[in-house]
């Protein structure tokens, strides 16, 4: 009976739960079956290293350590399995590195074929909001606010938003509010909200004096 309850004891200490994922706890057991070491082989230090990985990579760094032909002359079977786990980490770290810079290398190409130029830091540093400016707004930008500007009508054809005015006698409030009314009715909702934000006085100080918006404009409400 003494025998039997140590044989039994010694197979409870055999499988004693590891904290690794069902599949890696498996594949650890059968190689203790296998005869090629044991469960006290190895600490929870040791198994905690082995569960930070995913189950695939922690299953093939078992099989490396299972098939190491020096693993029957190891002593120390929990410290060879800790530096499989570190090589394994170290060549993971270096073909991460690797698929970047082949990455980065295949980008800088795509961008020379296309005649694109990266703006270094110093560049950046020089850009001003008037590069984020667009006078065709498309569905995707992100539009953060919208500013008024005249210039001469042949120069605005591009423009998403605009009205010709003319000398007349209209006084600069009026016209600007009135061109603003003809914006907002053609405008999605986002675009509604910040036309309709922008100041009087801005749009005041970009109207000449004396004038009055065109007929045709007023027509075509563009």
């Amino acid at each position: 009976e003494d025998e039997e309850q140590g044989e039994e004891e010694q197979q409870d200490e055999e499988y004693e739960p590891t904290g690794l994922k069902t599949s890696v706890e498996a594949r650890l057991y059968q190689i203790i079956e296998d005869g090629k070491c044991s469960r006290k082989d190895f600490d929870k230090s040791t198994l905690a290293k082995l569960a930070e990985f995913g189950e695939e990579d922690a299953l093939e760094i078992l099989s490396r350590f299972a098939d190491a032909q020096i693993l029957d002359q190891v002593k120390n079977k929990a410290a060879f399995l800790s530096g499989i786990c570190h090589r394994f980490r170290d060549q993971q770290a270096k073909a991460t590195r690797q698929k970047a810079k082949a990455e980065k290398q295949e980008i800088q190409a795509i961008k020379k074929d296309e005649g694109i130029v990266e703006l270094n830091e110093e560049d950046k540093d020089k850009v001003v909001d008037l590069d984020l400016f667009t006078a065709l707004p498309r569905s995707d930008d992100v539009l953060l606010y919208c500013l008024p500007v005249c210039a001469p009508y042949f120069a605005m054809q591009n423009y998403k938003y605009k009205v010709k005015v003319t000398p007349g006698q209209g006084k600069k409030g009026k016209v600007a509010k009135q061109a603003q009314g003809m914006f907002v009715k053609d405008a999605t909702p986002g675009e509604r909200e910040l036309i309709k934000a922008m100041a009087d006085h801005d749009m005041v100080m970009q109207m000449i004096s004396n004038c009055r918006i065109a007929s045709a404009a007023s027509s075509k409400k563009k």
